[in-house]
């Protein structure tokens, strides 16, 4: 099947000067249909949610790194309640990308109505959206059934999000002919985005390469810096290796994938990671009582636990490196093996990372590698 497309017109007005003084942000929330049809769909998702945070981890503008904030919506849910439109949110904007996969994990398909109108509606109206047209927001849906359903009018819902300079990008999964007639292409022009199509039981293709074991081998190593403090810092450590076995159950090359977005900047986990939250804030960590710091830092005076956190942070920072040498050196060989080689381009982490690149250059962002 050919990936269909549309690249709607996006007409922003904006500015690259950042008056709050802020990173630049990329803001992405994935509204997914769970409706019966939709395993493939929901596989492809948990499988190449790491490749898609990679793409926007490399992103930067005017030289400035981009934050990186998910949401994640379901909706065709028949376990959950009518008045709130068969419709779920999973997590609020979030950075937090163990959460984020945790959740992806925690899907699975239920019959419903597919309200599409209702669910942007609420994407638009209840995330908290920079409203900056100098950031990168966009909205994906991906679904099967007619854009139209439902009380809440997706053309009011489109022409809300154009107001607060949210691209709409819809996905229908199924043959591109099929989408245009039930208003998928409608809706992505309204919304001033793209409109593609995909086969949601497509099998995700992994290239494998002589890097992943490698680069994978890191990861332990990698995990060993991240150490908990406080109420929830034994859970969090324990959900950061719960994870890694999520990603590593579709493949090695899945892993190296997860591998890559720890090693990055977009992987910052300050509420429950001592590093992180000495990188983000020195006296925040040399503030917390004994009974919330981990064993190696209670009872030290502050020069031990700034030259130990200092270590550590060496230590993070040479076993990145490492990793992201190795990476270099994967993506050269993809590259390769791609030009050599009919690869797929129907899955989900294909199309979404197609409309990313577009977007975020239509808008002065740039990939800093």
């Amino acid at each position: 099947m050919i990936i269909c497309m549309f690249f709607g017109h996006i007409s922003h007005a904006f500015s690259l000067k950042n008056p709050e003084n802020q990173n630049p942000k990329i803001q992405l929330a994935l509204l997914l249909d769970v409706s019966n049809s939709m395993d493939g769909l929901i596989d492809q998702a948990k499988a190449q949610l790491w490749k898609i945070v990679n793409e926007l981890a490399g992103m930067e503008q005017n030289g400035n790194p981009a934050d990186i904030e998910l949401s994640l919506y379901t909706f065709g849910d028949d376990r959950l309640l009518a008045k709130d439109g068969y419709i779920k949110q999973w997590n609020a904007f979030s950075s937090d990308l163990d959460l984020i996969s945790q959740n992806l994990f925690a899907l699975t398909t239920s019959g419903g109505e597919e309200y599409c109108g209702w669910t942007l509606a609420d994407a638009v109206d209840d995330l908290n959206w920079t409203g900056r047209a100098s950031d990168l927001q966009i909205i994906v849906i991906a679904g099967n059934e007619s854009f139209a359903q439902g009380t809440k009018n997706y053309i009011e819902s489109c022409k809300r999000s154009n107001q607060n300079n949210i691209i709409v990008n819809t996905i229908f999964c199924g043959h591109c002919p099929d989408g245009k007639s039930l208003f998928w292409e409608d809706a992505a022009i309204r919304g001033q985005g793209k409109y593609m199509c995909i086969d949601q039981d497509q099998q995700v293709e992994y290239i494998p390469t002589p890097y992943d074991s490698l680069i994978n081998e890191q990861n332990n190593k990698l995990n060993d810096t991240y150490i908990g403090y406080g109420a929830i810092g034994s859970k969090r450590k324990e959900m950061q290796l719960v994870q890694d076995d999520k990603a590593s159950s579709f493949s090695s090359s899945n892993m190296t994938e997860r591998v890559l977005s720890k090693s990055s900047r977009a992987y910052s986990n300050a509420s429950w990671d001592i590093l992180d939250l000495y990188n983000e804030d020195k006296d925040a960590v040399l503030k917390l009582e004994d009974e919330q710091l981990p064993e190696g830092l209670k009872g030290k005076s502050k020069k031990e636990k700034i030259d130990y956190l200092e270590r550590l942070r060496a230590e993070r920072k040479n076993i990145q490196t490492s990793i992201g040498s190795l990476s270099k050196e994967r993506a050269v060989f993809i590259e390769q093996y791609r030009a050599e080689n009919s690869t797929t381009e129907n899955s989900l982490d294909a199309v979404m990372l197609s409309l990313i690149r577009a977007q975020a250059l239509e808008i002065g962002f740039s990939r800093k590698d």
